[in-house]
């Protein structure tokens, strides 16, 4: 073994030789083949440069330049499309803050590496700050932007444009409101002013007056055009995180005077519903006689509080009895998304009357329903987040230690992965873009979770995927929570995934299932704790979220009732029809008919309690006996007596069912059900409409497949696998066994990592002649320190006691052992070594070749006999190779022709 290992560096020490003496002018587009491109790739994390995600030039992808195909709008179907007809379908990349604001050379050279990745769009983000757009020296002055700023945004959107890429524009970030421009108390609004921005008459007009100084006034000298007249300008998005239920969430005291302001508009909006404090105290007394006003609170006097039980200054939150009993706190959610919807219509109007013609939106709280449905009611796309193992601050600052859990996305089971997240926000008549999304470092299952979200994105159909950050600054050469530059995990993986999912490789659901939320749903503040568990159901099939008033009367695939209130008439077909909380109204004085009744059901009931019942395949497998409550529960007897009912659940005493199903309309009716059983309802009965092979059982055996059969999510032992015709990939836990999907197989004995096969000609595996084959696993910055904070393995939280610096490794070392990679039956690579990362491309007869550590062995069969090589610096030099490829030190890239 050892004179292996001697005679191998002997080899590299000769190879690295040969790459001195033998150099030749660098290589022609020609002499490295179609798919890679005129230049030799850079992969490397650590090279001055800014790398490359992919030996493969991906730009193709790319339509450009933009405005070939008109303005973007949204459809009436709830998708973006072009004025040609064409669908937008966005994979994107922020560019944020100072990464900004760069020479114009720094710009040019992303803008080509975006385009080589085949990102379509580049969302700018945190423009409008002291160090932005908004410096504070010009606070107050009549041109209030900086126009030396203003120029790269000019450069970004015309170098964009030209390139195909399309730009999302934020408005309000980070923007420091100012005393000189009239905003009071500006000491105490903070960077962006929330939530006082979204109700401040003052605030509202200095936004409407950078708007129109930004998208109207001012024109772009490198296009000639307005960016409102630009069509490489393509969403606008209002404001960032921003607005009341945010506050409320976070539990922020509002300062003064805006307290006062949002609690005279709070008593003008109550005022004007109830007219009288006697009136207010009969409404808010709900079915159980608790009052939700407060003593000595008078409408009369304007003194009915914004935070109940809460402290003073905060917005009130979590139900209760006394003022946190339900009819307040719905009202005040009814009175927070009526402010949103004001601010919306007021900027969106504006916006239109001055030519701004593409959608608008606006990023609240996205995973607030009663939030969610004012940006629905008044905009035009939805823009939601995910973030998987957000770094949890330590005492709310960006300060170390840092915590988080190091849980692989593929085995979470509580609704926290990209499927769930996303479809919780998205809604079936707009858009939705993820405008921000991640795995955030220094979580080590970064490159499951990449493929994760593009392969669920697919499956979901989303309109636009922009992942959060990629850093421009020169000065940047390590790992960080959120910049992908030069992370090998993360950007390794964002070229293939622009090919994936703007290519269409992985098929989207066969069906959807829509998630109904009347208007007594979306405002009645309980239970939607319970949504991401039943929102698991989009590992299987597409879901939306649908609002509507009182009764859902839409043609749908599968309808699931939301069941936060029994508020809503469900008259329809195709539907599971449960309600787990029993109030009618939002003031919670009507609990008189439960949901199955009011959606034709009136079936006799027993009374509520728990039993022990035996099923028969639906919920649980047949012949099971296990116990559950029903809060109440059907009568057998009466279940039984109807012709088209059949019961779910049969008590072992004979007295009552579990829920029933409804073989007219093809419904599946309960009166309540936990989360859980929620989630195993809605498969079970999708699959009974659809597919036999869907069920609970995917529950039991924490095993999804997906309708159209090409993603399988085991999260029991976290592997994910993607085989469609033209993309195989495996991910996650590699070393626990074969990992197999599709046509693919890899046997590796590197305990995480990712392993994609894609087709560039769309041919099959066993036909494909052109195609990339890659896997990554982990990287870490060097002298990174990490700790356990509390718990034990694999339920740990962790500390990140320090950040480290370059150089970025992935602790690649070689191996005898390492990866076997076999497609459609045959071998198609042997990479030895643990750990790092490497990439192979055929094109025709010739294969491309990287690995990051030297010294790895790699067999690549029917590849050579001929070998060169390709150095950072352009050059290349015949190397020997005998069928066993060392890799050497130096190299960028070897050709096997």
């Amino acid at each position: 073994m050892l004179l292996r290992w001697k005679l191998i560096a002997l080899a590299m020490l000769v190879l690295a030789g040969l790459l001195s003496t033998m150099a030749r002018p660098a290589p022609t587009r020609e002499d490295l083949g179609g798919v890679i491109g005129a230049r030799v790739p850079d992969l490397d994390p650590n090279s001055d440069g800014l790398p490359d995600s992919s030996l493969v030039d991906f730009s193709a992808l790319l339509d450009a330049p933009c405005g070939e195909r008109g303005f973007l709008f949204t459809g009436r179907d709830g998708n973006f499309y072009f004025e040609d007809g064409t669908r937008g379908r966005f994979w994107g990349i922020n560019v944020a803050k100072d990464s900004v604001f760069q020479p114009t050379e720094r710009i040019d050279e992303a803008v080509q590496a975006f385009a080589r990745a085949g990102f379509n769009l580049v969302r700018l983000h945190h423009i409008d700050g002291v160090t932005g757009l908004l410096p504070l020296e010009r606070a107050g002055s009549e041109e209030r932007i900086d126009p030396e700023k203003l120029a790269a945004i000019d450069h970004w959107i015309a170098a964009c444009g030209r390139r195909g890429i399309y730009v999302y524009l934020d408005l309000l970030d980070f923007r420091t409101f100012t005393e000189s421009e009239g905003a009071v108390n500006a000491r105490a609004l903070g960077r962006g002013a929330k939530p006082y921005a979204v109700f401040n008459e003052r605030l509202i007009e200095l936004q409407m007056s950078y708007a129109r100084e930004l998208l109207v006034d001012h024109v772009n000298p490198e296009t000639g055009l307005s960016y409102a007249d630009d069509p490489t300008v393509c969403m606008i998005e209002l404001c960032d995180e921003n607005g009341l239920f945010e506050a409320q969430r976070k539990r922020q005291r509002l300062a003064a005077p805006y307290r006062e302001e949002l609690q005279r508009r709070w008593n003008f909006w109550l005022r004007s519903r109830y007219v009288t404090t006697e009136s207010l105290r009969i409404a808010w007394t709900d079915w159980r006689g608790n009052c939700a006003l407060g003593a000595g609170e008078s409408l009369e006097e304007g003194t009915v509080s914004l935070h109940g039980d809460a402290e003073p200054g905060q917005l009130a939150a979590g139900l209760g009895t006394g003022t946190q009993a339900a009819g307040r706190l719905n009202d005040l959610a009814q009175f927070m998304a009526s402010v949103h919807r004001e601010y919306f219509e007021q900027m969106r109007g504006f916006l239109r009357e001055r030519g701004v013609r593409v959608p608008i939106t606006a990023v609240t709280d996205f995973d607030c329903i009663p939030d969610l449905r004012s940006v629905h009611d008044a905009l035009d796309f939805v823009g939601a987040n995910y973030y998987y193992d957000h770094p949890r601050l330590n005492e709310g600052n960006w300060q170390l230690p840092m915590y988080f859990v190091n849980h692989s996305p593929i085995g979470d089971n509580e609704g926290d992965s990209f499927a769930p997240s996303a479809a919780l926000s998205a809604l079936a008549d707009r858009p939705i873009v993820m405008r921000e999304w991640g795995v955030c470092w220094p979580n080590k299952f970064r490159a499951p979770g990449m493929l994760e979200a593009i392969a669920y994105a697919s499956l979901q159909d989303i309109d636009g995927m922009i992942l959060f950050t990629y850093d421009t600054r020169p000065v940047v050469h390590r790992l960080d929570f959120f910049d992908v530059s030069r992370d090998p995990t993360r950007w390794g993986l964002a070229a293939l995934g622009a090919r994936v999912f703007l290519g269409r490789e992985v098929a989207e659901a066969n069906r959807q299932i829509e998630v109904g939320y009347s208007r007594v749903d979306s405002y009645f503040r309980d239970g939607e704790r319970s949504l991401p568990e039943l929102y698991r159901a989009a590992h299987v099939a597409a879901m939306r979220g649908r609002f509507f008033d009182e009764v859902f009367d839409h043609e749908s695939d599968l309808v699931v009732a939301s069941g936060l209130s029994s508020g809503a008439i469900y008259s329809g077909r195709r539907a599971v029809i449960s309600a787990e909380h029993r109030a009618e109204d939002l003031l919670n004085r009507r609990h008189e008919a439960s949901l199955a009744e009011k959606s034709g059901y009136p079936v006799d009931t027993v009374p509520a309690g728990r039993a022990l019942f035996e099923w028969g395949g639906t919920l649980l497998s047949a012949g099971v006996r296990a116990e559950r409550a029903t809060h109440p529960g059907f009568s057998l007897r009466s279940v039984e007596a109807h012709e088209h009912y059949r019961p779910i659940g049969r008590s072992t005493d004979g007295s009552r069912a579990f829920g029933l199903r409804d073989m007219r309309r093809d419904n599946w009716v309960y009166h309540s059900l936990d989360p859980e059983d929620k989630l195993r309802a809605t498969i079970d009965a999708y699959g009974q409409l659809y597919d036999e092979r869907i069920s609970h059982e995917y529950v039991d055996r924490r095993r999804f497949v997906s309708d159209t059969r090409q993603i399988i999510r085991n999260e029991s032992a976290e592997v994910l696998s993607v085989g469609s015709p033209t993309f195989q990939a495996v991910a996650g836990a590699l070393d626990t066994a074969t990992t197999a999907s599709g046509e693919l197989r890899v046997t590796s004995t590197s305990s995480i990592g990712t392993v994609c096969w894609l087709s560039l000609d769309g041919k099959f595996p066993a036909e494909s002649l052109r195609w990339v084959l890659k896997m990554l696993t982990i990287a870490v910055n060097t002298g990174e320190e990490k700790s356990i904070h509390v718990g034990e393995r694999e339920r740990a939280i962790f500390a990140l006691d320090a950040v480290g610096d370059g150089p970025v490794t992935t602790l690649g070392r070689p191996s005898e052992r390492g990866t076997v990679v076999e497609l459609a039956g045959r071998q198609v690579a042997v990479v030895g070594m643990v750990n790092g990362s490497w990439e192979i491309v055929r094109d025709g007869g010739t294969y491309y070749v990287y690995c990051d550590t030297p010294g790895v062995a790699i067999t690549v069969p029917g590849a050579g006999p001929f070998a060169e090589a390709y150095t950072a610096g352009g050059q290349r030099a015949e190397i020997d190779y005998d069928g066993t490829l060392i890799w050497p030190t130096g190299a960028r890239l070897v050709a096997l022709r």
